[in-house]
């Protein structure tokens, strides 16, 4: 296991030292609220608060064997499962993201360069569980081992979806471009351009916090 970057700020407020809590809440909120910005915008909020209620309910079974970020992003993925699950079942079905008179994603917002604009539509594109994945890949730094323990699937199997999900952002990229510097420059470097988004939709879901 890597060591973790944070393991101080962790270990403090597994001893409960006076405002660790909010300490870790202020740094990790900005992720975890970026988690569900895109995918259930008008909920991001909720679904960050209960993300982190869940996190201290469930401290005492934090060993410390595995990364904190880890932990905590398998809880905000068993809320985001249990929240779509849950409005599949509703009396009306909701695209994520679309629908009219829904809130407005602080990750579209942020972003300004076109060539960022271009891949968070492309991403928001492809299936839920690709989205998780690149997202924690690309943004949240997150290695294929990691985000087995995230989302309780086979590290090979994972290996299999990311090769598939680049192959489908380059296409809804191809697929809103046409031919020229601008599709060049993307395809070019498909990866660089996915890894720069993450500073930027952080930010601004940190704004909210």
């Amino acid at each position: 296991m890597t060591l973790d970057p944070n393991a101080e700020l962790v270990a403090a407020w597994m001893r409960g030292a006076p405002g660790a809590d909010h300490a870790l809440v202020r740094h990790y909120y900005g992720g975890v609220r970026r988690f569900f910005d895109l995918r259930c915008t008008h909920a991001a909020d909720d679904l960050t608060q209960q993300t982190f209620l869940a996190l201290f309910e469930a401290k005492h079974r934090y060993e410390g064997r595995s990364q904190f970020k880890t932990f905590l992003f398998g809880i905000a993925h068993k809320q985001l499962l249990r929240y779509l699950q849950s409005q599949e079942k509703g009396p009306r079905a909701r695209r994520y993201g679309t629908e009219s008179g829904e809130a407005t994603s602080l990750s579209m917002v942020a972003v300004r360069k076109q060539e960022h604009q271009l891949v968070l539509m492309a991403l928001t594109q492809l299936p839920v569980p690709l989205q998780v994945l690149v997202e924690l890949y690309y943004w949240e730094d997150m290695s294929l081992a990691e985000i087995a323990e995230v989302v309780d699937a086979n590290q090979s199997t994972l290996g299999s979806r990311l090769a598939r999900a680049r192959e489908l952002l380059r296409e809804n990229i191809a697929a809103m471009t046409r031919p020229g510097p601008l599709r060049e420059s993307l395809l070019a470097d498909l990866e660089g351009w996915s890894r720069a988004l993450g500073p930027v939709t952080a930010a601004a879901n940190r704004s909210n916090s």
